[in-house]
């Protein structure tokens, strides 16, 4: 098993072929591409091939090509156009970041660049929402290279650990990475979904607020009308009152020509 190692990392086909695996992971999630980078970077620690020195560049530069295109792919054809954007754990990503990439790209590229779900989620969605290419390929190219280290460094230290048992470093390595990036995973879903609850619970409360004022300005207006309304009464009263007044001194103005003309 040890000279089948030996022979694969030897092979002229290795760099070419892990270049393709991480630039096919950066949208197909089922290319094993931190597996491929955390066993190499082992089986490097414990027998000195393949060279760290070509394994760091490579992983990070197929990265970032990969995200590239992931990136376009958003740009050009939208989030649901085809079927494997549609599936449930996918079509959750990305709704869970769609709103939220424009407004933190640096927090979410970097790490989404550990989560196979969640660099699709999100290159995809900063490339359908608009978020200029210049800014995403610095942040691409940034995350790709701390990606590639931290891979790298994680099969290292066991393979340098493990000198003499160079599969069960790779196994060992590839199973602590693993872990570690379902955990974040985890942890990165449960923050996502928690600021989507808060922007949920703040857009209702929002809506309340609103709808206590517009309640307050319809009272308002109502005691206004109400005013109104009393105001023109008061008057209606008073130009009858005055007309009641005018009519009785017509009515005493006639009774006292009768009198005189009776006098007469």
């Amino acid at each position: 098993m040890e000279d089948l190692l030996v022979g694969i990392a030897d092979s002229p086909w290795l760099f070419p072929v892990l270049f393709t695996f991480v630039v096919l992971d950066a949208f197909l999630v089922i290319v094993p591409s931190e597996t491929a980078v955390v066993a190499l970077a082992a089986l490097s620690g414990a027998t000195g091939t393949p060279a760290l020195a070509l394994i760091i560049p490579v992983a990070a530069i197929g990265a970032i090509v990969g995200d590239s295109i992931c990136f376009s792919i958003g740009r050009r054809v939208g989030l649901d156009r085809w079927r494997w954007q549609r599936r449930p754990r996918i079509a959750r990503a990305l709704a869970r970041v769609q709103g939220a990439v424009l407004a933190r790209p640096a927090v979410l590229i970097f790490t989404a660049r550990y989560i196979p779900f969640g660099r699709i989620a999100v290159n995809l969605s900063a490339g359908a929402v608009g978020l200029p290419y210049q800014r995403f390929l610095p942040l691409s190219a940034a995350a790709g290279v701390t990606w590639s280290l931290y891979n790298v460094g994680v099969g290292l230290t066991f393979g340098s650990i493990l000198r003499e048992q160079p599969l069960l470093a790779i196994v060992i390595s590839v199973t602590v990475a693993i872990c570690i990036g379902v955990l974040v995973d985890t942890i990165a879903g449960r923050i996502l979904a928690r600021r989507a609850r808060r922007k949920v619970t703040d857009s209702t409360d929002a809506n309340d607020a609103d709808d206590t004022d517009t309640n307050d300005t319809d009272t308002n207006d109502t005691d206004t009308d109400t005013d109104t309304d009393v105001t023109d009464t008061d008057t209606d009263d008073d130009h009858t009152d005055t007309d009641d007044h005018t009519d009785t001194d017509d009515t005493d103005t006639d009774t006292d020509n009768d009198t005189e003309r009776t006098q007469s």
